[in-house]
Parts: structure tokens; sequence; C-alpha cells
């Protein structure tokens, strides 16, 4: 089950599908970024809207190791587009119920005096 989750978030967020994102979570889920807790779909929606401005669906975007083990879910990626190059990153997932429980998010911005850098929502 935690493998469907995460290849589904992956093809959403590939696709650049906003909607079929948010599916994945609930508003009890969670994202933890260096310098913040996002809680709720309507905070989760802003943080992925503003991620998809940088990263949209033409971005090189590679998945280079995932890892499933139970109801954790880890991945490294990396992803360059006309506005942002991202040479790595880092993302766990707790799944429960079929769903996003908790995600954390990190990674490095090429050229950012700040070796860890996070979307902020609006």
């Amino acid at each position: 089950m935690s493998k469907t989750v995460l290849d589904d978030h992956l093809e959403a967020f590939l696709s650049g599908n906003i909607n079929r994102i948010l599916l994945n979570y609930t508003e009890e889920s969670t994202v933890i970024v260096p310098d913040q807790i996002i809680k709720g779909l309507d905070n989760i929606r802003k943080l992925f809207e503003q991620l998809l401005d940088l990263i949209p669906p033409a971005s090189d975007l590679q998945l280079i190791h995932k890892v499933v083990d139970d109801n954790v879910c880890y991945i490294i990626w990396s992803a360059t587009s006309e506005k942002i190059s991202i040479p790595f990153a880092s993302d766990t997932f707790v799944i429960e119920n079929g769903k996003i429980k908790t995600q954390t998010m990190a990674f490095i911005i090429a050229g950012e005096d700040k070796p860890l850098y996070t979307i902020q929502p609006a």
C-alpha cells in the first residue's frame, strides 16, 4: 500500500496535478520542512503550488533513490528547471490508511547562500 501511495504522489507531482497530489493527504497531514511545520490541506496546497511554480512538469526531475519499508518511504531526487536548480533533495513519508500522514522535505538549491532552503506557504 505505501509503495502505491508514493508512486501515485510522484506521478501526480510529475504531471503537475495539484488536485491529484492533495488526494494523497488528509486535513490531518503534516509536512515538515527545516523551519516550519505545515498542517492541513489548504497550507499543503500552497506549498505544492509554489513547488510546481519552480519545478513545473517540463522540468528535469530525477528520482535518484527510493526505499519503501512497511509504512515509511524515502526518496532522494534532483531537479532543474528554468527557475531553479536543486542538485540534492530528500523526502521521507509516513503512510497510514492509504494517505500521507507525515512528510519531511529538505533540499539544497544551487547558488543559494543557505545549504538548506525551504519554500514557505503564502
